[in-house]
C-alpha cells in the first residue's frame, strides 16, 4: 500500500507541474490574442522574448519563445495566422533550437548557418545575436552598439568590428571566435558597426584595402524594405532564410526590394521556401502585383554568381 501511495502521489506531483507550466498564463501578452502573427512576432521581440522555434499541427502554429527577463520558455498557438493563446511550457521545449537572436552559452562554426554572432559578455553569454551581412548602425539592433564583448564565427567567415558608424575608425578583424574583446584594437563594449563575409566573399572598401577573395563591390545579395522605393526598416541578407520571423525585417513586411548586380532572389508566402514564390533579379520599387505580392514574404531564397 504504501509504495502504491508513493507511486500515486509521484504521479500526481508529476501531473501538477506539468499543468503549472503548460497552463500558467503570460499576462504581459493578453493584449496580442486576436492580432496578424507578423505584428505579434515584432511585438514579442519588442517586449524581449526571443524566438527558438516553430512548429506546424493541423490548423495551428506553435511557436516557442524565451523570455529574456526571466529565461522561461513561451509557447505562442496561431490560428488562422493570428495569435490565440499564450502560456508557459517546461524549459526543453525551447532547448531543440535557435533563432537568429538569443541567449548562448558557447561559440558554434555550424555552416549551415553562417555568419558571426555577437554576445554582451564574455565567452559567448549574454544576450546574443548572428548577423549574415553587413550592419552600418548597431543601434538598429538587439544586441546594440558597443555592447558586444565576445564574438564567435561560423567557418569560412570573417568580420570587422568598427568602433563608429558606417564602417569609419579603429576596427578588430576576427576570423576565429573570441571569447573576449578586451585587448582588441576596437576593445570590448565597442562595437558601433559591422562587416561580415563568407566563403570567399569580399570588397574594397573606400580605404583602398581589399578584404576577402574575389571580389570588388560592397556587400552582395538582396535587401528587404518595409516601404515601397527602397524606404522605411531594411535588412540585407546574402544567404538563405527559411524563416523571416527571425530576422529584423520580419515576415509578410516586405514591400520593395534591392538586388546586387550578378545576384537574383525569390520570395515565398511560406515557411520553408513553400507556397507561389516570386523570383527578382533586379530591384523592384513595389512588389504589389507580383505574385507573392507586397507584405507577404516569409522565406527567402538568395543566389549570387561568385
Amino acid at each position: 500500500m504504501r509504495t502504491i501511495a508513493r507511486i500515486l502521489a509521484g504521479v500526481v506531483g508529476f501531473a501538477a507541474a506539468a499543468t503549472l507550466f503548460a497552463q500558467y498564463p503570460v499576462g504581459d501578452l493578453h493584449d496580442l490574442i486576436g492580432v496578424r502573427a507578423s505584428h505579434g512576432d515584432n511585438q514579442m521581440r519588442e517586449r524581449g522574448y526571443t524566438l527558438v522555434r516553430t512548429v506546424k499541427q493541423g490548423a495551428n502554429e506553435f511557436s516557442y519563445w524565451r523570455e529574456s527577463r526571466s529565461g522561461r520558455c513561451v509557447s505562442v498557438r496561431s490560428a488562422k495566422n493570428r495569435y490565440a493563446a499564450f502560456s508557459y511550457v517546461p524549459p526543453a521545449e525551447c532547448g531543440g533550437g535557435s533563432g537568429q537572436i538569443g541567449y548562448s552559452g558557447g561559440a558554434s562554426d555550424d555552416s549551415s548557418s553562417p555568419g558571426v554572432t555577437l554576445h554582451r559578455d564574455l565567452n559567448f553569454a549574454g544576450v546574443s545575436e548572428a548577423f549574415a551581412s553587413d550592419v552600418p548602425d548597431l543601434r538598429v539592433s538587439r544586441i546594440g552598439d558597443d555592447h558586444a564583448t565576445s564574438v564567435s564565427v561560423s567557418r569560412g567567415c570573417r568580420a570587422r568590428l568598427y568602433q563608429h558608424l558606417n564602417y569609419e575608425g579603429a576596427y578588430t578583424e576576427v576570423s576565429s571566435s573570441m571569447g573576449d574583446l578586451r585587448g582588441s584594437k576596437v576593445g570590448d563594449d565597442s562595437a558601433t558597426s559591422l562587416q561580415v563575409r563568407c566563403d570567399g566573399w569580399g570588397w574594397n572598401d573606400e580605404r583602398g584595402d581589399a578584404w576577402g577573395a574575389g571580389g570588388s563591390s560592397a556587400s552582395r545579395g538582396v535587401t528587404l524594405y518595409r516601404d515601397p522605393k527602397f524606404a522605411g526598416v531594411s535588412e540585407a541578407f546574402a544567404s538563405d532564410v527559411p524563416d523571416l520571423r527571425v530576422s529584423r525585417i520580419g515576415d509578410d513586411q516586405a514591400t520593395s526590394v534591392s538586388v546586387s548586380r550578378g545576384c537574383q532572389a525569390r520570395l515565398y508566402p511560406h515557411l520553408n521556401y513553400e507556397g507561389a514564390y516570386t523570383e527578382v533579379s533586379s530591384s523592384m520599387t513595389d512588389l504589389r502585383g507580383s505574385k507573392v505580392g507586397d507584405d507577404s514574404a516569409t522565406s527567402l531564397k538568395v543566389r549570387c554568381d561568385r
